[in-house]
């Protein structure tokens, strides 16, 4: 019985250190993953490129441009040969939307309800605290990988306190090393790629286009 109780001991011990391995080498590399994304995430001037393949046949790809207090989102969505491009202004007072579905091409001035679309960017590792890092390294599993030469930790069971929620143990998160930035996600059967983008803007990408091309629709 001793003998018994001595190997239990031993395997409890050794599953004690393993886990606190795990948990420090997760520590170390949120940590650092935080300290890379700092120095984007207060930037007033950037652009964000994505790339989401639905299914086999339907992609939305979103350009985002955002500078100062204005943003600019293009959104086209493909589905089979069927393409319809949507364009959102917003200049901080008033969001204006154009349509073309490739028969038609409409418009839509001061929409009332309208928001941009969530192409922000996300912080996957906002902590207030220490403990709240140790809980999310010691739960995350994470792995090196390089995607498109680019040196990536891949993340699953992330736990985000900025974010209220556990991520899927489906789910799977693609963070650039050197950035922080997350440039793919697996959420289900949706795959998104990301590509950025900093202090490169122009005024110039916020001019609406001719309007005497586009039907006026009323909100």
């Amino acid at each position: 019985m001793k003998k018994v109780l001595k190997i239990v001991g031993i395997i409890v011990l050794v599953v004690i250190v393993l886990f606190l391995i795990h948990t420090l080498r997760n520590f170390i590399i949120i940590k650092g993953l935080q300290d890379s994304f700092s120095k984007y995430e207060t930037s007033n001037n950037y652009y964000i490129k994505s790339i989401a393949n639905e299914s086999e046949n339907v992609t939305m790809t979103i350009n985002y441009y955002k500078k100062d207090n204005n943003q600019v989102t293009f959104m086209e969505r493909k589905m089979n040969d069927e393409i319809i491009k949507v364009a959102m202004y917003d200049n901080g007072e008033r969001v204006d939307v154009f349509t073309d579905n490739g028969k038609e091409k409409t418009f839509r001035v001061n929409t009332t309800g309208s928001s941009m679309p969530t192409v922000e960017i996300v912080n996957y590792f906002h902590t207030d605290n220490n403990w709240q890092i140790i809980l999310m390294s010691a739960l995350a599993r994470i792995k090196k990988e390089n995607l498109n030469q680019r040196e990536c930790y891949v993340l699953k069971n992330v736990i985000s306190p900025d974010l209220l929620y556990f991520e899927d143990s489906n789910n799977v998160l693609y963070i650039e090393k050197e950035t922080g930035l997350c440039i793919k996600t697996i959420t289900g059967n949706i795959i998104t790629e990301r590509e950025y983008e900093f202090d490169k803007v122009d005024d110039s990408i916020f001019a609406e286009p001719d309007i005497s091309q586009y039907k006026l629709l009323e909100n």
